[in-house]
C-alpha cells in the first residue's frame, strides 16, 4: 500500500492546534464545574436525609407523649 504525504499550511496547522487547546480548556473547565456540582448535591443530599432522620425522631417522640398521655386518662 502506497503511503501518501499530506501537507498543511503551517498556519491553518497551528490554527487547529489552537482550536483544540481552546475546546481542551473549555472541557476541562466543564469537568471541574460538574464536580463542583456533584459535590454540592451530595451536601444537600445528605442534609436532606439529615432532615428526614429528624423529623422521623421528632414525630416519634410526639407519638410516645401522645401514647403517654392517652394511657393517663
Amino acid at each position: 500500500m502506497e503511503e501518501k504525504s499530506t501537507f498543511i499550511k503551517i498556519d491553518r496547522f497551528e490554527t487547529a492546534m489552537s482550536a483544540l487547546s481552546a475546546i481542551k480548556k473549555k472541557l476541562m473547565e466543564a469537568q471541574a464545574t460538574l464536580n463542583k456540582i456533584n459535590e454540592v448535591k451530595q451536601e444537600e443530599d445528605a442534609a436532606v436525609q439529615k432532615w428526614t432522620s429528624d423529623l422521623a425522631s421528632v414525630q416519634s417522640k410526639i407519638e410516645s407523649v401522645e401514647a403517654e398521655l392517652m394511657k393517663e386518662q
